[in-house]
């Protein structure tokens, strides 16, 4: 509701788009993170960029199968970010809404620059 009323959704107002919807809780701390937008914004909350370029590049493709097999070839015991992802069309006609959950997808290497190692 903050994030509505301090206006940071107002991108979504701009007609009909898929808006993509990015949630995971930090255990350790117990803050809800996210990342909400479109092709005409985007917002993060409660921390600043939570989720790599490549995580949001992935669920904007929506390959739900790459997702899954990215997730079990990355599975680790422990300290594992449950991640919740979310694509809403919404077609005047047909709306649609689509969720999947995956485990965090974070390589070292890939989502972090060089040259902040």
């Amino acid at each position: 509701m903050r994030l509505y009323e301090t206006g940071k959704l107002d991108f979504l107002k701009r007609g009909t788009d898929t808006i993509w919807m990015l949630e995971s809780l930090l255990t350790e701390s117990g803050i809800i993170v996210g990342r909400i937008w479109n092709s005409h914004g985007v917002t993060d909350y409660n921390t600043y960029e939570a989720f790599s370029p490549y995580i949001c590049r992935l669920v904007e493709s929506w390959d739900t199968a790459a997702i899954r097999m990215e997730a079990e070839t990355q599975a680790r015991a422990f300290h594992s970010m449950h991640i919740y992802a979310t694509r809403v069309i919404s077609a005047a006609d047909n709306p649609r809404i689509d969720t999947i959950s995956f485990t965090e997808l974070f390589q070292w290497k890939r989502d972090i620059p060089a040259n902040d190692r």
